[in-house]
């Protein structure tokens, strides 16, 4: 349940004291907040706040016992026990970023606090974050130790950085997000934002933190490592495009990348795809796939079934007509996912040009290094 769930249902007195005061108590902090302004906005009198809880240190202590129940619940749900480190953190920070925004009044009196000298806050941090501090260190000391992260990974710095990415852009107003993200003038709501913010604060965490592959090139051979994309038309309406035409031209104008243009008339091998990258290019007039489309993804789900594509830098580029062609963007990508692949996401009303050469660095990022 989060806060936005309670507010819905039609609280009685006190829990409209409650809901009121959490809100007041995270714009102003507990030092700022005077029991009249509770009062004037819950629509009550000063008497029957008293009543129900006294003072407004009790007060405060309703709110942050609720806010606390919600948490812990959430981090009930959320176990890390798990063998596999990738999974467990992009999950993680999907949802945690997720429950982050649907209750951010706790975040936002949590950063009150940090600035005051009160210490009632430091109570509930003791009673419950410290131990899920604990916990989280524990795991990934443990996947060190089993080789499934970088040796070298300092655990306290990797949690406090994933955490503060998070809260940098929680609060962050709409305009904000755009500019950080680098999305103005590029349409999409606020959940749309939520959502690409989510998956660049994972691609970052994961950058640097995942085991190196052994590497056996000397030092001044490792300056001269090629990236390879390859590069898989799904149909023949995406040749001679103009988004193919820019796509393609960005992406041969990179520094130390080959681009490979995979012809699968003859069927499409897992040898095709030797490489760091790989782009597809689709069409799509009204979010329908051609046959021929479909044989290929078929056909890459095949190869993918023998794990030949996992940790492979992957994107999608559809060329489409009507906007209801917009959602095969999305499916693609998900599918893509599915077989393995880091896939990147597409940003709306991104330049084909542009999304070239973003694809270009993420590819880059994603390959091991010594």
């Amino acid at each position: 349940m989060t806060t936005q769930d309670t507010i819905d249902i039609k609280p009685n007195t006190q829990e409209r004291i409650l809901l009121t005061a959490e809100h007041v108590f995270a714009q102003k902090g507990y030092a700022g907040t005077r029991v009249n302004d509770i009062a004037e906005q819950a629509e009550v009198n000063v008497a029957l706040i008293s009543y129900y809880f006294e003072s407004k240190e009790k007060l405060y202590h309703g709110v942050l016992d609720r806010l606390f129940h919600i948490w812990e619940q959430h981090v009930r749900d959320m176990s890390w026990n798990d063998d596999d480190p990738e999974k467990v953190l992009k999950e993680y920070i999907r949802k945690h970023y997720e429950f982050k925004w649907n209750n951010i009044n706790m975040f936002r009196i949590f950063h009150w606090e940090s600035l005051s000298e009160v210490g009632i806050y430091q109570q509930y941090i003791q009673q419950y974050w410290e131990k899920d501090v604990q916990e989280k260190l524990g795991f990934l000391k443990q996947w060190k130790r089993q080789g499934l992260l970088n040796k070298d990974l300092n655990e306290h710095v990797i949690l406090a950085l994933i955490w503060g990415m998070m809260d940098r852009l929680l609060f962050s107003k709409e305009e904000g997000l755009r500019l950080f993200l680098g999305m103005e003038g590029a349409r999409g709501d606020l959940k749309e934002l939520q959502r690409i913010s989510s998956s660049e604060i994972v691609e970052l965490a994961f950058h640097g933190i995942m085991p190196r592959k052994p590497d056996n090139l000397q030092s001044d051979q490792r300056q001269r490592v090629v990236t390879r994309i390859n590069v898989v038309r799904l149909d023949g309406s995406a040749v001679g495009h103009c988004d193919t035409d820019e796509i393609m031209a960005n992406l041969e104008l990179a520094d130390g990348v080959e681009v490979v243009h995979v012809e699968v008339d003859e069927g499409l091998t897992a040898a095709m795809l030797d490489g760091q990258g790989l782009l597809l290019i689709a069409h799509s007039q009204y979010g329908e796939m051609s046959m021929t489309s479909m044989n290929r993804m078929n056909r890459l789900e095949s190869i993918a079934a023998n794990g030949q594509l996992n940790g492979l830098a992957a994107a999608v580029w559809v060329i489409h007509g009507d906007r209801q062609a917009q959602s095969l963007q999305g499916i693609l990508e998900q599918q893509l996912g599915r077989m393995g692949c880091y896939t990147l996401q597409r940003l709306i009303e991104q330049e084909p040009g542009v999304f070239a050469r973003r694809f270009v660095q993420y590819t880059k990022r994603l390959q091991p290094c010594d």
